[in-house]
């Protein structure tokens, strides 16, 4: 290579890094309230130090950094506008590495009264009970056999939106190796489609013994009509190879062409259905 060549190749590979640098620095967000003992780190390989409530107003929010709630600790923040609550049980709570996804500037009166335009999607969701999900940290995608599955650019809509509510929640995502969990979904966006388990090997993953979307059963389903416009999210336990939480959002596969208008649609749908995990603890 001669010297010209090594020169911009060298350049370039600064700016990347720089790039990458601003970016794991940018302020995502702030801590709205902190009550007691409440420990942080800079990275995951850091010592933990003790973050007081005197620390609230002059701290920003970095992607990267990790909290964790001592016994009756309690820090809610606020990351990309969205408030995020964390308590003992979580465990450390990573700042996600998420890039904000594409949302109306309509305000909260609008949304309230109805006024920004299309259905509103009705979700409902199961899980298998006396799951610890706090233990939960890490996930990978996966597809389900013999599915078929919307076109490229839907398919990066719906996995973008639900990748960025997983992080919201404080689970990594892998593309190999280990994973605590596995995501996947289904969808039916033109025309009625079959729901189905998840499966290797010839054993079926679905929700045998606890009912799907309510209810007990003594068999692994492992198929189930899935309406026009919805979509089907499922996560399961990697170990265990079970299910543990299905989500449903009808309503949110349009044939609108606007690509814009169909990825709020898909953003909208996920964050009211993810609003159900974990599983909010009933009083």
């Amino acid at each position: 290579m001669t010297r010209p060549l090594c020169v911009l190749a060298f350049a370039f590979v600064v700016c990347i890094c720089m790039d990458q640098l601003a970016f794991s620095q940018t302020e995502i967000g702030y801590i709205e309230r902190i009550s007691g003992p409440v420990y942080w780190k800079r990275t995951a390989g850091d010592t933990e130090v003790v973050f007081n409530s005197k620390d609230k107003t002059k701290h920003k929010l970095i992607q990267g950094e990790r909290f964790r709630c001592g016994p009756r600790g309690k820090l809610v923040l606020v990351i990309y506008g969205r408030r995020i609550t964390l308590t003992e049980k979580m465990g450390w709570y990573p700042i996600p590495f998420a890039v904000p996804i594409l949302n109306d500037s309509k305000s909260r009166t609008e949304k309230k009264k109805g006024l920004t335009g299309g259905r509103t999607s009705r979700v409902r969701y199961n899980f298998l009970r006396d799951t610890d999900f706090a233990k939960y940290k890490t996930y990978k995608w996966v597809r389900i056999p013999n599915v078929q599955y919307p076109d490229d650019l839907l398919d990066r809509q719906i996995i973008q939106a639900i990748d960025f509510e997983l992080a919201l929640k404080g689970l990594t995502k892998t593309e190999g190796g280990a994973a605590d969990l596995l995501v996947t979904y289904q969808a039916a966006n033109n025309g009625e489609k079959q729901w189905n388990s998840y499966s290797t090997g010839g054993d079926y993953w679905g929700w045998g013994g606890w009912g799907g979307w309510g209810g007990m059963s003594s068999t692994t389903t492992t198929s189930q009509t899935i309406n026009i416009g919805t979509l089907n999210v499922d996560i399961y336990d990697l170990a265990k190879k079970q299910q543990i939480w299905r989500g449903e959002a009808t309503r949110t596969l349009t044939s609108d062409k606007d690509s814009r208008k169909v990825q709020m649609n898909i953003n909208k749908a996920m964050e009211k259905l993810f609003e159900n995990y974990p599983p909010p603890v009933k009083e």
